[in-house]
């Protein structure tokens, strides 16, 4: 018998889960643990229901952090399947969940996210509009950020440099002011050959942009 595949979340902890929460502190790790692993092996369904005790447990520890994690985990689980609005509908809700925890790290990521999920659309001025802000909130918390520059630097080479110096721009422009303070926007305009700082990012390394996932089967698999 096929296992079924619905994706299913309950906005409202039970008893049940108040009480599995109170009993094993430590359940969250394991489940997302488990989660990230049935989805990098493409069982969505049974992720998706590790994922949403992960995000039951989350709201009962009332640990915004973790909300946000979970729920950029389910965004691209959704993105992953070809739901995309299912999947920028929680990439926004991470991003609101992320900045109630006042996280740098999951604002980021967040940030991050919404950034690659407009470049695969095409909608250039998105994309990196989001990803300038998750390389200036990387800068402002030292977090690495790599596979954010990685994907700047990449839309730049496909989109050529003309046109990329127009739309980099105006993306630039249309972010916080303080946010922008941190990012020298003629390192990514300028003709000249862009020089990645960062270390190399191994394809079984911890993928940079914090989904806990293996690189090759997270950001690399995109590029």
């Amino acid at each position: 018998m096929k296992e079924k595949e619905e994706l299913t979340e309950e906005e409202t902890p039970s008893p049940e889960v108040k009480a599995e929460a109170e009993a094993a502190p430590d359940d969250f790790e394991v489940a997302h643990h488990d989660a990230l692993h049935l989805m990098q092996d493409g069982k969505f369904g049974r992720a998706m229901e590790k994922f949403s005790k992960c995000l039951k447990l989350a709201r009962v520890e009332d640990d915004k952090s973790r909300e946000a994690s979970t729920l950029n985990d389910i965004a691209h689980l959704q993105v992953c399947k070809g739901d995309l609005d299912a999947g920028l509908k929680k990439y926004n809700e991470a991003m609101k969940k992320a900045y109630e925890a006042d996280d740098v790290k999951e604002i980021s990521r967040s940030y991050h996210n919404l950034g690659t999920f407009y470049e695969r659309k095409a909608e250039y001025g998105l994309a990196l509009e989001n990803l300038f802000c998750a390389l200036a909130y990387q800068k402002k918390g030292k977090i690495e950020a790599r596979a954010t520059i990685d994907y700047i630097t990449g839309i730049r080479k496909f989109i050529k440099f003309k046109r990329f110096g127009e739309v980099g721009r105006a993306a630039y422009d249309s972010i916080d002011p303080e946010l922008a303070k941190l990012i020298d926007i003629e390192e990514f305009v300028k003709e000249t050959t862009i020089r990645l700082v960062e270390p190399k990012v191994g394809r079984n390394d911890p993928c940079p942009c914090g989904s806990g996932k293996k690189h090759k089967k997270c950001c690399a698999a995109r590029e």
